[in-house]
């Protein structure tokens, strides 16, 4: 196996196109164990480590930047109040340290910054030699992978101070959830994802339609029940039921979106 280090993106690329079966690699936190499980034998390694222009966070205009190469460590100590509270129940502060957003992305499954960018509307911007594309993250996880092509940044509208990231499970940051839940709440309206149940994040329209109308006991109560409801088929493990998940979902969700709303409330004087 070869490993290659580019310091640019365009090198990146150029290195993705010209090896045969050419993987990126950006924190490497799964790539030892997806070798071990036999999941994963690349002949070439493209190593992002050294390319500054994947590492950032900017906010341009109404608009947030999020890079490829940002950690969740660097996610913890910045200013994006939805990513903070994602970053911080994920993983071993080592963990945290090198996981990266481009490698959650690239990982698979419904974990928790995929499930926290789905509640956001991200949108996921590909770069190949041909040139910048951008995809909304539910269009970019649902097709093929292209070899030749590299995540370079994510990109979604700002939101405002009405957000919230719930997980459980046995426990809060080393496993994966049992279930989790992300809400925005803003003038566009209420969004709710959930993650954990299933392959991908899954969105609840008709929760999120009461919610956006209502927001006092009975009706979180509802969002609750829309959201275990609307999962339909959920994973199940060797400790969870795939009922169970379903159940702390909609919990989740409906806490989430009462967290979110409290975010809302002006500070008295």
């Amino acid at each position: 196996m070869t490993v290659a280090r580019p310091t640019s993106v365009s090198a990146a690329l150029d290195a993705l196109a010209d090896l045969p079966g050419a993987v990126p690699v950006a924190g490497g936190t799964t790539l030892l164990v997806d070798r071990s499980a036999g999941r994963l034998d690349p002949p070439h390694l493209v190593s992002l480590q050294r390319i500054p222009e994947l590492r950032r966070v900017e906010v341009i205009g109404d608009r947030v930047v999020v890079g490829a190469m940002t950690t969740y460590a660097e996610l913890v100590s910045g200013e994006l109040p939805l990513l903070r509270a994602t970053a911080l129940t994920v993983g071993s502060p080592a963990q945290r340290g090198s996981g990266t957003v481009g490698g959650a992305l690239g990982t698979g499954g419904a974990g928790d910054l995929v499930t926290a960018l789905a509640a956001l509307e991200a949108d996921v911007l590909v770069q190949s030699r041909g040139g910048l594309r951008r995809l909304p993250l539910t269009a970019w996880r649902a097709e093929a992978r292209r070899p030749d092509e590299l995540v370079t940044a994510v990109v979604y509208a700002l939101p405002g101070p009405g957000v919230a990231y719930l997980k459980a499970g046995e426990r809060q940051a080393v496993i994966g959830a049992t279930a989790s839940a992300a809400a925005v709440l803003g003038p566009g309206g209420v969004r709710i994802a959930v993650g954990g149940v299933a392959s991908e994040p899954l969105r609840m329209p008709e929760a999120e339609a009461v919610a956006a109308s209502a927001l006092d006991p009975t009706a979180l109560a509802q969002v609750a029940a829309l959201v275990e409801r609307g999962i339909g088929w959920a994973t199940s493990g060797l400790r969870t039921s795939a009922a169970h998940r379903r159940r702390t979902a909609g919990v989740l969700a409906a806490r989430a979106v009462g967290r979110a709303a409290a975010q809302l409330e002006p500070v008295a004087a």
